[in-house]
């Protein structure tokens, strides 16, 4: 059956804590005189670090090291430290006159601190901190005071919470003299953030004999597990479909579901609906990918997704490579970035199984590969369709191409170059030199008019993802813009630039090679939308767009192909909703890329596609 759900559903339904544990509890024992001053005494319980005990009785920890030369060798569960109360910080220390109420206590920022090692620290949640002081949602600042809740009946009830270390999961480390945490992270091949987490965010640094946890890598928890089976209404693609039971696909997307947990719970000046940001593209991509493998399944396709957050952690991802399932599926879809992607590439490879990147990356990722594939056509790809489509539409006019760094961008002015001179000779056409190559590092409108023609069209290339030379160009062309026919071509990124005045973009009739295109008016993108809409109450972005396009594409391609599709994804042609499926091979021992463009123009203040 088919799966739809509210995106507020999906969030309360799969989001779980991968990361927030339980930390001990720091209780205050009876005082004592000893030599005449008075200390509290403190017994040490499992898995409580020196700086946390610090904070607990706001001492600083060389005070407490001073009465207890014993702690050179290292924080032991069960010891018995001496806290000197005469070095507990008063609050009449505290900064900016604080007025500190019964049950609370004041805690000054220090530098590194953040609200979750703060919850940590004094076992509270970080929705208690943001409770009493609303005005830290934006961030801590250093010397800030917090009004911290300190309520003895709750942490001595809580003080049985306290377990021990589970040694399936985590491996107990004492540092040792010279050991760093980035050279632990290497040893135990795990990530130096995950220790960090695991350790109150070791805001201190690595201290001699201090006790770490370090988290083993272990297979990671599967979100959930989609099973849509085709039924009795679907409908066959076409007779030479080659049917199988069901389609394994992985999709590994980066959802910090664990973060929107915590923003659901803590985040009242926010809408409570808000998503974390970096987490907007995967669960987009996700509720995309769903509704094609319901639309597949209506046509006699059977799929078996299993869902994963990477968090885009290193060692969440080694997990998921763990899972004895992953060596089954039929295709990976991510991870997202690209450290990870290689990771799971290297897997995809070694266990001969189909891994495709939906999102722009560089062709690095396809050498040695012939598993991989991607999505997005490269900026190589995206400047030879704007020089194919230059020789196409202004053979007659005065075209150059601009570049304001020679090492940066040289390639791809090369290439267009190359492209021209390809195309007018399958033409044969004679103007080979018909495009000037152009350079600048000083730009202004006056060393551009000496290269116009007022009686052509003056067709300006500039292959740049440069904003800021981009930004500039455009700007001192606007000044010419009313004296010369100006027609400029740019690259897909421009898009995302926010400092380029959309009127610049109009009165320089500015064209973009693009990936994707998003036609808010055509008959199948106003489909999608409602489906869309229907299923999950909001409105898709363009990798919800793309989450439907990318799996559709790839479940119709293994239907039609079975178990070695990949060597058939540049037979099996598609044009999606937003995304054109064109694949090649870029080499014989290499991945495959998806090398189709749109050629889109600024008009009516909206970009249109124009081939």
């Amino acid at each position: 059956m088919g799966v739809t759900l509210s995106l507020k559903s999906l969030i309360r339904n799969i989001i779980f804590l991968l990361f927030l544990l339980t930390s001990g509890i720091l209780v205050a024992q009876e005082k004592q005189i000893i030599d005449g001053r008075e200390f509290y005494i403190h017994q040490v319980e499992r898995g409580i670090t020196l700086y946390s005990i610090a904070k607990q009785y706001n001492v600083k920890v060389a005070d407490i090291q001073a009465e207890n030369p014993f702690l050179e060798a290292g924080l032991q569960p069960g010891q018995t430290l001496k806290i000197p109360l005469d070095k507990v910080e008063t609050v009449q220390e505290i900064k900016n006159d604080t007025i500190v109420p019964v049950g609370y206590k004041p805690h000054i920022v220090e530098e590194g601190e953040t609200l979750y090692a703060l919850s940590r620290i004094y076992s509270i949640t970080v929705r208690e901190i943001l409770d009493k002081n609303p005005e830290v949602i934006n961030g801590l600042k250093l010397g800030q005071t917090l009004l911290i809740p300190s309520n003895p009946a709750k942490q001595n009830s809580q003080r049985t919470s306290v377990v021990e270390v589970d040694t399936d999961k985590y491996i107990k480390h004492i540092v040792d003299s010279g050991e760093t945490l980035y050279a632990l992270a290497r040893f135990y091949e795990v990530n130096a953030d995950s220790i960090m987490k695991l350790n109150d965010g070791l805001p201190k640094g690595l201290q001699l004999g201090m006790k770490l946890i370090i988290p083993k890598i272990k297979p990671a928890d599967v979100i959930t597990v989609i099973e849509v089976m085709a039924g009795s209404d679907t409908i066959a693609l076409n007779d030479s479909i080659a049917m199988k039971n069901v389609y394994k696909i992985a999709l590994i997307l980066p959802m910090y579901l664990d973060t929107n947990q915590v923003l659901d719970e803590i985040r009242n000046a926010y809408d409570k609906d808000e998503i974390f940001p970096k987490s907007k593209i995967a669960l987009q991509f996700y509720q995309g990918a769903l509704l094609a493998v319901d639309s597949m399944r209506k046509q006699g396709v059977s799929t078996k997704l299993y869902v994963f957050d990477t968090a885009n952690d290193t060692d969440i991802v080694k997990g998921i490579l763990n899972r004895s399932e992953m060596k089954e599926m039929n295709l990976i879809i991510g991870p997202l970035y690209r450290t990870n992607f290689l990771l799971a590439s290297e897997f995809a490879k070694k266990n001969r199984i189909s891994i495709v990147s939906p999102v722009p990356q560089s062709n690095k990722i396809l050498l040695g590969n012939p598993y991989v594939s991607k999505v997005s056509a490269s900026r190589i790809i995206q400047v030879e369709k704007l020089a194919e489509f230059v020789v196409k539409h202004h053979l007659d006019d005065n075209v150059f191409v601009f570049n304001n760094d020679e090492g940066r961008n040289i390639k791809f002015v090369e290439h267009f170059h190359k492209v021209v001179v390809r195309e007018l000779d399958s033409l044969k056409n004679e103007q080979v030199d018909s495009v000037q190559e152009i350079y600048f590092t000083d730009i202004n409108a006056d060393k551009i008019k000496v290269l116009l023609d007022s009686n052509r069209n003056n067709v300006i290339v500039i292959p740049s993802n440069d904003q800021a030379f981009v930004s500039e160009f455009l700007t001192q062309l606007n000044l010419l813009a009313n004296d010369y026919k100006i027609i400029v071509y740019g690259m897909d990124k421009w898009k995302n630039f926010e400092n380029i005045s959309t009127e610049y973009m109009h009165s320089l009739n500015v064209h973009i090679t693009s990936p994707n295109m998003v036609n808010y008016y055509a008959p199948s993108e106003n489909a999608f939308m409602k489906k869309f809409r229907s299923s999950y109450y909001t409105e898709p972005g363009i990798y919800g767009f793309s989450g439907f396009d990318v799996t559709y594409y790839y479940l119709g391609v293994m239907a039609r192909y079975g178990g070695n599709f990949q060597a058939h994804l540049p037979e099996y042609q598609h044009q999606g909703i937003t995304t054109s499926f064109n694949f090649y091979q870029t080499s014989i021992e290499s991945g495959f890329e998806n090398k189709s463009s749109h050629i889109l123009k600024y008009e009516d203040y909206r970009l249109i596609e124009v081939e």
